[in-house]
């Protein structure tokens, strides 16, 4: 169920005729379950549900919550990913918690592929991690 989710996700990527129907609330959903379908780890999610926000902000944030996620899968040893996602009129706030090993920031600093996503669409990226602590990613943009 977690990879049809998973594949789900990837499909409406790809197909550009689906971009105007795009629900980032529904992506992270959908995100979370494939998650807990392929690696085990659960996913407590607070996502906000939204309204006309751009596509390209949301799959910009949907890429950046995939790439966080594969992360945590891989390297993280993690029990459990908390994810929150609010929204008003004028920001989007996107924060990733796991209870994982924790790492250096310091050594990723702009070297993965979140932080082209996050330029991509000037959003501001804050990781904070310490090993044995887990790591929470940060995500702050305005919506224009």
């Amino acid at each position: 169920r977690g990879a049809l989710s998973e594949m789900n996700n990837v499909l409406l990527e790809l197909r550009t005729d689906q971009a105007p129907r795009i629900n980032l609330a529904h992506l992270l959903e959908q995100l979370s379950r494939a998650v807990t379908g392929r690696s085990g780890i659960t996913v407590k999610s607070d996502i906000q549900r939204h309204k006309d926000l751009p596509i390209d902000l949301q799959l910009a944030v949907y890429r950046i919550a995939r790439q966080a996620m594969d992360n945590i899968i891989n390297y993280a040893n993690a029990n459990q990913i908390m994810l929150h996602l609010k929204v008003n009129a004028k920001m989007i706030i996107m924060e990733i918690t796991d209870d994982g090993k924790g790492f250096n920031p310091n050594v990723m600093k702009n070297s993965s592929s979140i932080y082209s996503y996050a330029n991509s669409e000037n959003l501001e990226i804050s990781i904070q991690s310490a090993e044995g602590k887990g790591t929470t990613i940060s995500v702050i943009g305005t919506i224009e």
